[in-house]
């Protein structure tokens, strides 16, 4: 930073946006990492910052057209994504919400209560999310298996069946 703010000068160096979130990002971090010295037990929290100096990589869509292109359809197709995921995340508050009727209380064993339970909302909610995460996971992996295997009906493979029906239902996108 310290020699593009010499080639360039102050003035020019801090007209661009992205130079000024980057100096602010490596003062703090820099402060954090003397800070960190002093007392070793606390943090601000700065060097989550460095990860959002990726965020430069979109000054690239000025120049490369079809990479532009892609960004611009990716985020004029948020809306019905986040629709799709508050479907989801609402699936998955109710499904919580019955295994805590159904299954709340019922993991106590003498020996501890498993991590993964229905007695809390929070745990719940968590809960259900890793079964939906492994069911994912099983059913990308089966449907790999699947279209890698030798048999086949009438010129198309069995995952050729499974695959729409696996993306149609799947728990998590």
């Amino acid at each position: 930073m310290l020699i593009k703010v010499y080639a360039l000068g102050p003035r020019i160096y801090f007209e661009s946006s992205f130079n000024r979130f980057d100096s602010v990002v490596i003062s703090g971090s820099i402060f954090e990492v003397v800070w960190s010295e002093f007392k070793p037990e606390s943090s601000f929290g700065f060097s989550v910052l460095r990860a959002l100096r990726l965020l430069r990589i979109f000054k690239v869509t000025k120049y490369w057209s079809s990479l532009r292109n892609l960004v611009i359809s990716l985020l004029s197709s948020m809306r019905s994504i986040i629709s799709l995921l508050f479907l989801l995340f609402l699936f998955i508050l109710i499904f919580a919400l019955l295994g805590m009727q159904l299954f709340g209380g019922a993991f106590n064993e003498p020996e501890g209560t498993p991590p993964t339970n229905f007695d809390s909302f929070p745990i719940a909610l968590l809960t259900v999310f890793q079964v939906t995460d492994l069911l994912t996971l099983t059913l990308f992996y089966l449907l790999q298996k699947l279209s890698l295997t030798p048999f086949k009906s009438r010129g198309k493979s069995i995952a050729s069946f499974f695959q729409p029906i696996i993306y149609l239902f799947m728990p998590r996108f």
